[in-house]
């Protein structure tokens, strides 16, 4: 297998950071001393790594952990919105897509009948797909039945 860091630019990467054999990392070098493009690509990666070693280390600050899961807590409930949104959008959501499907299911059977004798071939599409409609919001929630064991074990005993 010919080791060429033209289509496998990592090889680069891997040369400066020791990660090859010395066969490949041999061959990767003969490559080099040939290719103009990998050398320029290989100068930049050899640049940006002393760069980057050279780098002082950063030390977060004694409070960095407080400050960064409070941070994400208000990330949180900002992203949670008003109380009634969750209610609404929690228990109901099932309801309400099935009343929202339902709802256009009957538009567009009212505006596209219009006195015809039966169904056009929208209306049977919608109708051959009601339950798949009704049901959609059900595969939004499957990582719900994680839990099932828990609701199993909460029930009582019959």
């Amino acid at each position: 297998m010919k080791i060429d860091p033209c289509k496998d630019p990592t090889l680069l990467s891997a040369l400066i950071d020791g990660e090859l054999s010395s066969e490949h990392a041999a061959s990767v070098r003969r490559h080099l001393d040939q290719c103009a493009a990998c050398r320029r690509q290989y100068d930049i990666l050899r640049q940006t790594d002393a760069m980057v070693r050279g780098m002082a280390p950063l030390t977060p600050s004694a409070d960095f952990d407080r400050t960064f899961w409070h941070q994400v807590a208000q990330w949180d409930e900002r992203r949670k919105g008003p109380a009634w949104m969750q209610v609404l959008w929690g228990r109901w959501r099932p309801v309400l897509a099935a009343g929202v499907a339902a709802a256009a299911a009957a538009v567009v059977i009212f505006v596209t009948s219009g006195g015809k004798n039966g169904p056009t071939p929208e209306e049977v599409f919608i109708a051959q797909n009601m339950e798949m409609l009704e049901n959609f919001d059900m595969l939004n929630h499957l990582d719900m039945l994680e839990h099932l064991d828990a609701v199993e074990s909460m029930k009582e005993p019959s």
